[in-house]
């Protein structure tokens, strides 16, 4: 007769095993653990606080030649913005930025002088943006007290720039 088969299986817990014994069980951290993640904070902090600290303190005021800048590429923007011709001059007896009608769109301070970059002139220099963005062909010297700036309309993008800073 044969034997019976005897089904062979296979513990699933570990329960009663020799390993079992050695578990701990973990609720929570370790000191060393809590040390180590607060260090890692602590040089996070510090690697971005200069950024921090740049975006909190307060701005010097922009030098006036950059209100120059803004004050002629919103002429520039407007020609393009509304499809149409954009006729401004330089006025350097009144120290204005000012558009065909007169309209004064920025008064220099008194301090500064502005002129063609090629000499001192009290003459008109008129500048025309066109609706595709293209501009005159300027160049400017714009002296605040010891500084001085040159700004360059460039004639087929229009683009305007600060060529070159130097002080006196």
């Amino acid at each position: 007769m044969a034997s019976p088969a005897v089904p062979v299986t296979m513990p699933i817990s570990t329960v009663g095993s020799d390993r079992s014994f050695n578990r701990v069980k973990h609720c929570g951290f370790t000191l060393v653990e809590l040390l180590v993640v607060l260090s890692i904070m602590a040089f996070a902090t510090l690697a971005v606080a200069p950024s921090l600290q740049r975006m909190v303190a307060p701005r010097p005021p922009r030098p006036i030649v950059e209100q120059l800048l803004e004050a002629i590429g919103r002429s520039r923007d407007e020609a393009i913005q509304k499809r149409q011709t954009f006729r401004g001059l330089f006025d350097p007896g009144n120290m204005q930025w000012q558009d065909a009608e007169g309209n004064v769109l920025f008064q220099l301070p008194e301090d500064t002088s502005i002129a063609p970059e090629n000499g001192a002139s009290t003459q008109p220099m008129f500048c025309v943006f066109r609706p595709d963005g293209s501009g005159c062909d300027l160049s400017l010297k714009f002296v605040q007290d010891d500084r001085e700036w040159r700004v360059k309309v460039d004639p087929v993008t229009g683009r305007i720039r600060l060529m070159r800073f130097t002080a006196q």
